[in-house]
């Protein structure tokens, strides 16, 4: 049985959902960080906050948009919030990693954590920014595209090649299909 369980795909297909709905139906505690989406009045995001699953009410703002500014990012904030949350990661039965993939990675610290988390023999299982996702940011951002675009690459070919870990595409056509898949892999946990 593989260790690591990714799943990537377009923005909004579910791959959050589809996770925390099959850990909800296996009643498995992770240990880890998710991702959530804020919504404005209107429907629109307009802020992303990290958190500790054992502690979600204390999440951080990391991602915020203001009309007249724009999207302000600190990736400094959401790696200090998620190495946290990874803390004695190794000795829980599960670990979540709800998203990876955005320039979070750049965090050499991260980036050292999250990889040697994925070589141990704890389950880990995750929401990865698709290829789409990744260009999204990159023409988003002014700063370390070419870096952070090798980086992400990099990341993403380690867990494709790592004998341990696969990589699922979430669509709205499989959205049940994958959750199936993720009820099956935390069940054997």
């Amino acid at each position: 049985m593989r260790r690591n369980l990714f799943f990537t795909g377009l923005s909004g297909t579910g791959k959050s959902t589809v996770i925390h709905r099959a850990l909800l139906a296996t009643r498995i505690l992770p240990v880890g960080y998710r991702t959530i989406r804020i919504y404005d009045d209107h429907g629109n995001v307009c802020a992303y906050v990290v958190s500790d699953v054992r502690s979600p009410e204390v999440g951080v703002q990391f991602i915020s948009r203001k009309r007249e500014e724009g999207w302000h990012r600190d990736y400094s904030l959401f790696c200090r919030t998620a190495l946290a949350a990874l803390e004695g990661a190794e000795t829980y039965d599960v670990v979540l990693m709800d998203e990876i993939g955005g320039k979070e990675l750049l965090d050499a610290a991260f980036y050292e954590r999250i990889t040697e988390l994925l070589r141990k023999p704890v389950l880990c299982i995750g929401a990865l920014k698709d290829r789409s996702g990744m260009e999204r940011l990159i023409k988003k951002t002014a700063t370390n595209n070419s870096i952070y675009r090798k980086t992400y690459e990099r990341f993403r070919s380690f867990i494709e090649e790592y004998p341990e870990s696969e990589i699922f595409t979430v669509t709205e056509n499989n959205r049940e299909e994958m959750y199936k898949r993720a009820v099956s892999f935390l069940a054997d946990a």
